[in-house]
């Protein structure tokens, strides 16, 4: 089974109709090299848990999302 994941970009992986989410996502972490990089998947706007017990009862498309960590801050000293 071919499963159409959009994140950045759209791309397919390969699984079985068995497979846990967990699974899926150690797939996905190799196929775009996240190392220990943590993302949510979500299937028609649900969260999809790491113990979802079968990828086959997904439809549709599944949307990868990273979250964005840091930024930079800036302090400013005004003065009167």
């Amino acid at each position: 089974m071919q499963l159409i994941i959009r994140g950045q970009d759209t791309f397919l992986v390969e699984c079985q109709d068995s497979e846990l989410v967990f699974n899926l996502k150690n797939k996905i972490a190799k196929a775009q090299a996240f190392g220990d990089t943590e993302f949510t998947l979500s299937c028609n706007g649900h969260l999809l848990a790491d113990d979802t017990p079968s990828v086959s009862q997904l439809a549709g498309h599944l949307d990868l999302n990273v979250p964005l960590f840091g930024g930079v801050h800036f302090t400013r000293d005004f003065k009167p």
